[in-house]
């Protein structure tokens, strides 16, 4: 995704203190987890775009990068 972004020229904006070279990260929002990227519209409007990547999530987690997620679970 981040390529993606790079591609049309959209930087991806530090969010929750993860810079971009740890983005996407991985939200905590038991018992869901979620993978979010974070960046700025034309008007400077930040934009989250968000998936789920796991639906029934039991373990507590602190927001972590997406490659730290993939290597927990």
């Amino acid at each position: 995704m981040k390529e993606w972004l790079k591609s049309g020229g959209i930087e991806v904006r530090t969010a929750f203190g993860f810079n971009e070279e740890r983005q996407p990260l991985v939200l905590p929002n038991n018992p869901h987890a979620h993978a979010a990227i974070y960046f700025a519209d034309p008007d400077d409007n930040s934009i989250e775009l968000i998936t789920p990547l796991r639906l029934d999530v039991d373990d507590e987690f602190s927001m972590m990068s997406l490659e730290e997620w993939r290597n927990r679970f």
